[in-house]
């Protein structure tokens, strides 16, 4: 049995990134993160590159993207004033007539339609390309629960809609995507 002392491993070169890890000072973390009243809004802080967690300067809106029903969507989240949430998607182009006469009837009558529905609208866009936009101010406080609660109510109510234009419009090729 070997009973020298044994040298700590040492730490690890680079993350998956091939970055040097990041030393983060925990305490200052905890500090920052403390001195501010519950709960944490979102957009009350952001992390710089070295890692520190710093408070966000106001009003700078937050941006997100993902897929809903295979659809790109990006979502803008004001942080001033009377924060507004705001998706947007492309769902695709209107079919030309020689390609699809029926398609391209029913999807200008339904946009037609459709017009300013509650909190979203339908219109064409650059190329003829059919979007979606809907706006909507999420409840205080702006938790991530009520962030996502207010995209959820907001992609319920765009999802008769969505599903009769994913349809009607040709798409390209999209990633897949689990539906919700």
């Amino acid at each position: 049995m070997d009973d020298t002392p044994k040298e700590p491993a040492a730490a690890p070169e680079a993350t998956d990134g091939g970055e040097p890890p990041i030393d983060l000072d925990i305490s200052q973390t905890v500090r920052t993160l403390s001195e501010h009243a519950l709960p944490l809004e979102v957009g009350s802080f952001e992390v710089a590159q070295d890692g520190a967690v710093r408070p966000r300067p106001d009003g700078t809106p937050l941006s997100l993207a993902f897929q809903y029903r295979g659809i790109a969507f990006e979502a803008q989240i004001e942080t001033a004033g009377e924060a507004r949430l705001r998706l947007t998607a492309s769902l695709g182009p209107l079919p030309f007539t020689a390609e699809a006469p029926w398609n391209r009837y029913f999807v200008s009558r339904l946009i037609a339609k459709a017009g300013r529905l509650p909190r979203a609208t339908l219109d064409l866009r650059e190329g003829s390309e059919v979007c979606i936009v809907a706006d909507m101010a999420p409840p205080e406080p702006r938790t991530p629960a009520a962030i996502m609660a207010t995209i959820t109510a907001l992609l319920l109510e765009m999802r008769p809609y969505i599903e009769v234009l994913r349809a009607a419009l040709p798409r390209a090729e999209a990633a897949e995507a689990t539906p919700l």
